[in-house]
């Protein structure tokens, strides 16, 4: 039996085969395959060095940014609307709300608002607003510019690991028709010992290892790196299937991403500190200026999960709403006109969704309305293709 490379060579295109005969009898199919070959100058450097690039890969990733840039042009537009009918124009946005107009539910925002030495707001200034009013009462100009500011850092959140109900994370082997649960978390651990089992995985017959965690926990893998890390505590992606079939649930461990790694280790002291983003930034940078580098302080490159920013507006509006109603006797959650924003800011035609938040007021239309509303990712399932080489089966 002889093996035979087989090469098909176009202009844009390079077609390739490796097969194997017996007597002039083609007996099987190594592997397949085909790359094209991009005409552009940059994508032929990607190409010459090796890169996994598609000729399409650019134009989708400026798609999403500009997909992003509309949809934050949009939350930040109602939190206006909302302002603008409301009657209140946040602190240290005057110069820009005075030259917006706004006309039968119109919004026109001009592109340059703030003049050369107008007062804006700092960073940590911000920050420190939002810590005071955790605990004090601030004016409705002052609320406000906090909720404009919780609109611009709303935060990290995966629609992949969103919790769902118990009977969709049930997914289905199609070999061995076995139902399991899986979970995934990321989680600092201590790694108590990594033992050879004496089994072999894969064609390069990689040894085995068996991993205990401190808890009891243990997985079986073939990745030596683990041997590293006996009697150290480290972050750990781990990975829980729960079979209907078997009483206890099967693990699997890896080291996360760098970036991965430091999302859990902010957040993890985020949520030491109290578990308010705002409160967290704002003793960061005090302990920058004390230091003398205050310089370095920076948040726009922190990766901070949803769920904590909307737990600080939550305390952040409920205390607010305590003062303002035992001192002013205002409820916050039905101020005046709020019936007449909802009525602008919700498409028309959807009377139910206008009068559910009327009826649950103001915090909440703005928190899981305006700036917290993430829609489910669409369903691809029915782009799935058909094979008459293989049977699959899934659910619609």
């Amino acid at each position: 039996m002889k093996k035979i490379l087989g090469l098909d060579l176009g202009t844009n295109s390079i077609g390739w085969a490796l097969i194997e005969e017996k007597n002039n009898i083609l007996k099987k199919i190594d592997d397949i395959g085909c790359r094209i070959l991009p005409l552009e100058k940059s994508l032929l450097d990607e190409f010459e060095k090796g890169n996994d690039i598609t000729k399409n890969a650019t134009r989708r990733q400026k798609r999403g940014s500009r997909r992003l840039n509309e949809r934050y042009k949009l939350w930040r537009n109602n939190i206006i609307k909302l302002c603008k009918v409301l009657g209140i124009v946040p602190k240290g946005l005057e110069p820009l709300f005075e030259k917006i107009s706004f006309d039968n539910k119109k919004l026109i925002i001009p592109q340059a608002a703030y003049e050369k030495g107008s007062h804006q707001f700092k960073p940590h200034e911000l920050y420190e607003l939002r810590v005071k009013a955790l605990n004090e009462k601030i004016t409705l100009e002052e609320l406000f510019r906090i909720v404009y500011h919780l609109n611009q850092r709303r935060g990290f959140k995966s629609n992949r690991k969103a919790p769902k109900p118990e009977e969709e994370m049930l997914t289905e082997d199609i070999f061995t028709g076995i139902k399991k649960k899986s979970e995934i978390s990321f989680e600092k651990v201590k790694i108590v010992s990594v033992e050879p089992t004496g089994e072999k995985k894969g064609k390069k017959q990689s040894e085995v290892f068996k991993i205990i965690l401190e808890d009891g926990r243990f997985c079986l893998t073939d990745k030596y790196i683990f041997k590293k890390y006996i009697n150290e505590t480290v972050i750990l992606e781990i990975k829980k299937e729960t079979l209907k079939t078997a009483t206890e649930p099967k693990y699997t461990f890896s080291f996360p991403t760098k970036w991965q790694k430091n999302r859990k280790e902010l957040n993890d002291a985020i949520l030491k500190s109290g578990g308010y983003p705002g409160k967290y930034f704002f003793e960061e940078f005090l302990k920058a200026k004390n230091e003398g580098k205050w310089y370095e302080f920076k948040v726009r490159e922190s990766i901070v999960n949803r769920e904590l920013f909307e737990s600080e507006f939550q305390m952040i509006w409920e205390k607010q709403r305590e003062f303002w109603l035992t001192e002013n006797n205002i409820d916050l959650h039905f101020l005046s006109n709020f019936q007449v924003a909802i009525e602008n800011i919700v498409p028309f035609h959807n009377k139910e969704e206008k009068q559910k938040w009327i009826q649950k007021g103001l915090g909440d239309f703005i928190k899981n309305y305006i700036i917290y509303y993430q829609r489910n990712l669409r369903s691809q399932i029915m782009t799935i293709g058909d094979c008459r080489f293989e049977e699959k089966y899934y659910q619609k």
